[in-house]
């Protein structure tokens, strides 16, 4: 058993090693591009648990808590096994709801008789 043997410095500059094959170099920018396209997707999205009206509140979950529920009872089957949790409503929703007039149904006035 020998030694390896060093690649002399005319291999190491050839074309085939210092260009690399212009079909791999198609893929790879196809492939960052792919790659910047779906970042820039997912970036932009915006989260649907936001909708939902029933919350758990408390523990890691922080003071936004997770609202992906909709149902209380969903909420309260994630919520048990975990300490320090609870389950209300979506304080977000609940605030939407205070932010929009509702429109007054007024009833018709009825004529006095003279």
């Amino acid at each position: 058993m020998g030694l390896a043997r060093a690649q002399p410095i005319e291999e190491l500059n050839s074309p085939n090693l210092t260009t690399g094959h212009p079909d791999m170099r198609t893929i790879l920018v196809i492939f960052a591009l792919l790659a910047a396209g779906t970042a820039a997707i997912a970036g932009t999205a915006s989260p649907v648990s936001y909708d939902y009206p029933w919350c758990i509140y408390g523990g890691e979950l922080g003071a936004s808590g997770d609202c992906s529920y909709s149902t209380r009872e969903q909420c309260l089957w994630s919520a048990s096994g975990r300490s320090n949790v609870i389950c209300k409503e979506n304080r977000r929703l609940l605030f939407q709801q205070q932010a929009v007039p509702q429109p007054s149904i007024q009833q018709p006035r009825a004529r006095r008789r003279q």
